[in-house]
């Protein structure tokens, strides 16, 4: 595989892991909408799901989005995220109400840099594809 070929690889890959967070983060939005809960509440909701289900993050956030549409949801899925849903209830009750508002700042920075540095990735790829192009 030529260098351009590798790019072009990567490319579409880090593309493709964009388009994967973007579903993502709009099923955590639809579960923080739908349960008051924070968003790493609901990032840890979806991962626990995922987890259990044996679903890839990504259908489960489908499945997510797609049931806010009338769409049903598969009944494991839809058994596990009111489990888990019910015990994070359950620990609010049980702790008041900053057990499901607290968050971790350290996380969300990480997520945020992780982006970032997909971002800039992207980009530097992008200019290493018109370099490898570009004659001379």
């Amino acid at each position: 595989m030529d260098q351009a070929e590798e790019l072009r690889t990567e490319l579409h890959e880090l593309r493709r892991a964009m388009e994967t967070w973007s579903v993502i983060d709009l099923a955590r939005g639809v579960l923080m909408e739908m349960f008051g809960c924070t968003a790493e509440a609901a990032w840890v909701t979806l991962r626990v799901v995922s987890h259990h289900t044996d679903t890839k993050l990504r259908t489960l956030a489908e499945q997510i989005i797609a049931s806010t549409q009338g769409e049903p949801m598969a009944t494991a899925i839809h058994a596990s995220l009111h489990e888990q849903l019910r015990a994070r209830g359950k620990q609010a009750r049980e702790q008041g109400p900053s057990a499901l508002t607290s968050t971790s700042g350290s996380n969300r920075r990480e997520r945020r840099q992780s982006a970032a540095n997909g971002d800039r990735r992207l980009i530097e790829v992008r200019s290493e594809l018109t370099e490898v192009h570009e004659p001379g």
